[in-house]
């Protein structure tokens, strides 16, 4: 058997090109995108809610995915977590490590949303700040005020809703 004069690899530029690209880019900290379950966790966590409660909630979300009652749809840094609706509508409550790409992601959302089959989108909050997130999607947001459980107690709260 001959053996080669000189290595195979590395010596021709678009050699050390294929090479560089399979090794991958490094990222920096902006551009790692994190796994669901670490978005969801940090996101209860950093709402001040204790770590026993977090995990808690956590593992209820878990249980009921797998049984197929709730969906997770991740885009980048955002976790949406969505409950499909008899009614072929999709409420869902955000986890986010990327507050201000909110508006980004929801309008994201609302198109993979649609993909799936959904007709309508809506959500839930007690304050109204979220309208400014809202108008800043550029979607058609209906936004009527009502009332949700908080805890043991009903509190004032705002439904936003899209037709898609």
């Amino acid at each position: 058997m001959v053996a080669p004069s000189q290595p195979l690899v590395g010596k021709a530029s678009k050699d050390k090109q294929v090479m560089g690209a399979l090794r991958g880019k490094k990222q920096s900290k902006d551009n790692i995108v994190y796994g669901s379950p670490t978005i969801i966790m940090q996101t209860l966590t950093n709402q001040g809610m204790p770590k026993e409660q977090a995990e808690s909630i956590f593992i209820n979300i878990s249980q009921k995915v797998k049984q197929g009652t709730l969906k997770i749809v991740q885009i980048r840094n955002t976790a949406f977590i969505v409950t499909p609706k008899p009614d072929m509508s999709a409420e869902f409550f955000v986890t986010s490590l990327e507050p201000e790409a909110l508006p980004k992601r929801i309008n994201a959302l609302s198109k993979s949303l649609k993909e799936m089959g959904f007709r309508k989108m809506t959500t839930l909050s007690p304050v109204n700040t979220s309208k400014k997130i809202a108008d800043e999607t550029g979607l058609p947001v209906k936004v009527t005020q009502t009332q949700m459980m908080s805890g043991k107690q009903m509190v004032p709260a705002y439904r936003y809703e899209v037709a898609l």
